[in-house]
């Protein structure tokens, strides 16, 4: 969907209405950050979407820690560059680190995470004799996810876990059992949540995916496609639903 602010800056969003349980909605705000929304009412208690992909670490059995790497991993391709490859390529200009570059002997930072490459970063990596580097190219979202990476106070799921738990239950002290207890409650307990079977099915349609276990609540693929889908409408592509077309509703 979108929207169209105040200012005149167009928004972006989507929402997931199940049969049963909380909405989801993801917007992008006029600063072009992607945030969360769980409570309708209170539109305050928002935090970003690479905090929730953080979170969601304990979906999965593959030892997912909600690193920066993951994340990255999810929306970009990750490439491993000699520092002469990365001054040869054209989009130079789109290519951001991975990871710092590191003075080893004098343990000092030369050039950050998610600073773009230009020739002047390249010299100062090698300099302290860094023979290659990590890079992804941004092109693909102009940048958008790296944009909420740099924002997010988090930095492994035991952080995400908490930031939202503190989101959504100000006041109460976070841990992460209760944390991952209440993301659990809202999207990932059939008991609670049922997207149904008509909705399970228009989200693969939508999203060209197909889900193995016709799952009836969210999963992290769920979010996953439809924020690609959504960083793709905001940078040209995708066809928009029209939320008053019966083949839109719930």
């Amino acid at each position: 969907e979108k929207s169209t602010h105040a200012n005149g800056k167009t928004l972006h969003s989507y929402r997931i209405i199940p049969d049963r349980g909380s909405w989801f909605e993801a917007q992008f705000d006029t600063n072009d950050l992607l945030y969360v929304y769980l409570d309708r009412k209170k539109r305050r208690r928002k935090f970003l979407i690479t905090t929730l992909f953080r979170a969601l670490g304990f979906l999965k059995e593959d030892g997912s820690k909600g690193t920066d790497q993951e994340i990255l991993e999810m929306f970009y391709d990750i490439e491993e560059l000699t520092l002469r490859a990365a001054g040869n390529r054209d989009n130079m200009a789109d290519l951001v680190l991975v990871e710092d570059a590191v003075n080893e002997e004098e343990n000092v930072i030369v050039a950050r995470a998610f600073e773009p490459l230009s020739r002047a970063v390249l010299k100062q990596i090698a300099a302290v004799g860094v023979k290659k580097i990590r890079v992804v190219d941004i092109s693909v979202d102009e940048g958008l996810i790296i944009k909420c990476m740099k924002k997010d106070p988090t930095h492994s799921e035991e952080e995400g876990l908490k930031e939202i738990y503190s989101r959504l239950r100000p006041g109460d002290p976070p841990t992460v059992a209760n944390s991952r207890a209440l993301l659990k409650r809202l999207f990932f307990d059939p008991k609670r949540y049922d997207l149904g079977r008509v909705g399970r099915y228009k989200i693969c349609q939508k999203l060209g995916f197909q889900d193995p276990d016709d799952s009836r609540v969210l999963t992290k693929q769920d979010l996953a496609e439809a924020t690609r889908y959504l960083l793709k409408l905001k940078t040209g592509g995708g066809v928009l639903d029209d939320i008053d077309h019966l083949g839109s509703r719930r």
